[in-house]
């Protein structure tokens, strides 16, 4: 408490207080003097105040700068390692987010390969229906080119057919002729 009364405000008790740990580490044993000078104006010093002060407090305090620097470190070297592992953690949950990202893509190339995949099968069902379309026209041409050979090849047996039997006819005639002549 300050000799006017008066609790000094919360931050000017934050800067006394690392002020004296500050001071702590490089000064062996003494004071640090806070006070109000008239003008209303904060003080902080290892020298004592004028008489006229208003709001003065007295810190004392003793080196121990092994301990006090190495707590600091301590705390630094703490501070910096959650500072790390916040950006590891950030930098993870980025990788999280661009991994479900890439599965979503995945997703949607596998059912597009499968969509993909099931045209290209009826396309091949297709062809392989024309395929055997064809070979069936192909082998329906082959028969009728046969057919047709063998209709000419008749036709050409029947005129000589009719030939023939013109020529019996003639001879038949011929023979009639004969025999009636002959008896």
């Amino acid at each position: 408490m300050t000799s006017g009364g008066k609790l000094p405000s919360p931050s000017v008790a934050l800067i006394t207080i690392a002020v004296a740990l500050l001071l702590s580490t490089t000064v062996s044993a003494g004071q640090i003097h806070t006070w109000t000078d008239e003008n209303g104006v904060f003080h902080m010093t290892d020298a004592p105040p004028p008489d006229s002060s208003r709001s003065v407090e007295t810190y004392r305090y003793r080196k121990r700068p092994d301990r006090d620097l190495d707590a600091v470190q301590q705390i630094r070297a703490h501070e910096k390692d959650a500072d790390r592992i916040e950006q590891a953690d950030n930098r993870a949950a980025e990788a999280r987010k661009r991994a479900e990202e890439a599965t979503l893509r995945a997703g949607e190339a596998e059912a597009a390969f499968q969509q993909e995949q099931k045209k290209t099968a009826e396309l091949i069902q297709k062809a392989t229906k024309r395929k055997k379309d064809a070979l069936e026209i192909e082998q329906q041409q082959a028969v009728a080119k046969k057919a047709a050979e063998l209709a000419t090849e008749a036709r050409r047996q029947a005129r000589a057919a009719w030939k023939l039997a013109e020529e019996a006819a003639e001879q038949a005639d011929l023979l009639r002729r004969f025999i009636r002549e002959n008896r």
